[in-house]
């Protein structure tokens, strides 16, 4: 099967602020600015996938708003691949920011 490395978990306040995330861990949509991200659901061991927008940059890393939280696991590796409801397993510790 196909794995994926997720390693950031948000930590902090999400409401009118942005996320800075790695650029792998972003899917691109053919809308300038657009995106999406797959958010890991520990329960069932599955990614959803959650469109954000792209707000800036932020070293090199963009900054992303959308229906993200505090404490959500996205996959930051192999998301060219991936698809709403794949099943997954976390290949190293999750890296908080």
């Amino acid at each position: 099967g196909m794995s994926a490395e997720t390693t950031i978990s948000f930590k902090g306040q999400a409401t009118g602020k942005a996320f800075s995330v790695p650029i792998g861990a972003l899917k691109p949509d053919v809308s300038e600015q657009q995106g999406t991200v797959f958010v890991y659901d520990p329960k069932t061991q599955t990614v959803r996938q959650k469109p954000i927008k792209v707000i800036g940059i932020k070293g090199n890393n963009p900054e992303i708003v959308g229906d993200i939280k505090p404490g959500d696991i996205i996959a930051t590796a192999g998301v060219g691949q991936m698809f709403d409801g794949m099943k997954v397993r976390l290949l190293e510790p999750t890296q908080k920011f």
